[in-house]
């Protein structure tokens, strides 16, 4: 071997055969540091997404087989007591969360993420216990879980039920515009 040439470009001989060169070895390309991480915790974002969501489709308060098990139980249980129907949000803003961490874009989870996420949850979990009062999910559970029914009983005795669906439907829009480059005026003047 001579010293200072690269490994891809040394020639082998030996008694028996001619010189021959090798052929360049092809490497993977590497990841930047943050392309790694942002693998690993897309990973973890999909694998809760996973979960949760199974969870929550195979959960039935009255009982039977949960299909992530015991701890699936209790974490379907969990988010079916605080957000009600609303709970199947999470799963569906955690596969966001890991399909944008996976593309490697900017500014994945900031604070604007987090908190218009949050804004959607209550608001929903507040407008699903105004518009069915009544009713059972999940084999038990109310249809906003304990946080509409708190959320959703506060709007209802400050501003009435009318105006407490027009102000969570306010709310919502207004996040939906921020959040998304959904424009509701334009989406009021297109016309089928």
């Amino acid at each position: 071997m001579c010293e200072g040439t690269h490994l891809s470009s040394q020639t082998t001989t030996s008694p028996h055969t001619k010189s021959r060169p090798r052929a360049p070895v092809a490497s993977a390309p590497a990841l930047p540091a943050n392309g790694r991480r942002h693998e690993v915790l897309g990973i973890f974002a999909a694998t809760w997404a996973l979960l949760m969501g199974l969870s929550l489709w195979s959960y039935d308060a009255a009982g039977g087989d949960n299909l992530v098990g015991p701890v699936g139980t209790g974490l379907a249980s969990a988010l079916a007591t605080a957000f009600g129907v609303s709970a199947w949000l999470l799963p569906v803003e955690l596969g966001l969360a890991a399909r944008r961490l996976f593309s490697g874009r900017r500014g994945l989870l900031g604070a604007a993420t987090i908190a218009s996420t949050l804004v959607i949850v209550f608001i929903g979990c507040a407008l699903l216990h105004l518009a069915m009062p009544s009713e059972q999910v999940f084999g038990g559970h109310l249809p906003g879980g304990r946080i509409g029914e708190v959320l959703g009983e506060v709007l209802r005795s400050l501003f009435g039920f009318a105006g407490a669906v027009v102000l969570g439907v306010a709310i919502l829009l207004v996040t939906l515009v921020l959040r998304t480059p959904v424009s509701v005026v334009d989406a009021s003047l297109t016309r089928p």
